[in-house]
């Protein structure tokens, strides 16, 4: 590995100030990519650069963010977060094979992680129709987040955040597999603690589908016979 020059060190230190800030600015994307033109080889430097470029694009350009975050999996195929990163960004414009394999490498590097578990069984349930994958990873999905959100610091307050989406995820996908009070268990208590006008929807939704279910079984269940009028019998005084 080369030395890096007196530039490079200076640009690579606030670029790091920058981004630690605020990591979507213009002013920390020209740092890192100053950087990444005097960097002379693919070392520590270079991974950084990438992955706090991809890090700041994956929402709004993810098509640029994939070839940030290619370069740093390439490098360092062990980095769950750019894995998950990629996986993202993968998803957004629609590659959602190269989405699931992204998410897959991330979960294996890093079992415990729900937001990897979520996003890889909200595809196999929205985009692939497979309950059979998505069910198991959205009730890890459920469980991790719960995990998480009982600790404290800023990992407990982003589980906290996420547990809405997380759960209607998991709602959804039992509703799509028929069960329906569960799906409206877990709902309730979510629309219960302030939920979005989406999280409503879906919640009303399942409770149309229970009361169509119910409306079913209703209509199958034959009315009991009448029993036949008895006439009176009349008596003489």
């Amino acid at each position: 590995m080369s030395r890096l020059s007196a530039e490079a060190e200076e640009l690579w230190y606030r670029a790091e100030v920058v981004a630690s800030r605020d990591p979507g600015s213009p002013a920390a994307r020209d740092l890192l990519e100053r950087l990444l033109r005097v960097l002379p080889d693919r070392g520590e430097a270079y991974v950084f650069a990438h992955r706090k470029l991809g890090e700041a694009l994956a929402l709004e350009e993810p098509w640029a963010a994939s070839l940030h975050l290619r370069k740093v999996v390439n490098e360092r195929p062990d980095d769950d977060g750019a894995w998950g990163l990629l996986g993202l960004a993968q998803s957004l414009l629609g590659h959602h094979r190269f989405a699931v394999h992204s998410y897959e490498q991330a979960l294996a590097l890093a079992p415990h992680n729900p937001w990897y578990a979520h996003n890889l069984g909200h595809l196999y349930d929205v985009v692939f129709d497979d309950l059979d994958r998505a069910l198991p990873l959205l009730e890890r999905a459920v469980a991790g987040i719960a995990h998480f959100g009982d600790g404290e610091g800023a990992t407990a307050q982003l589980a906290q955040q996420g547990r809405h989406e997380v759960v209607a995820s998991y709602a959804h996908a039992l509703m799509r597999r028929g069960h329906l009070v569960e799906a409206r268990r877990w709902m309730r208590d979510l629309v219960r603690s302030g939920a979005s006008p989406d999280h409503h929807a879906l919640y009303d939704h399942i409770v149309a589908g229970q009361d169509r279910v119910l409306a079913s079984l209703m209509q199958q269940v034959e009315a009991p016979p009448r029993r036949p009028v008895r006439k009176r019998r009349r008596t003489s005084v």
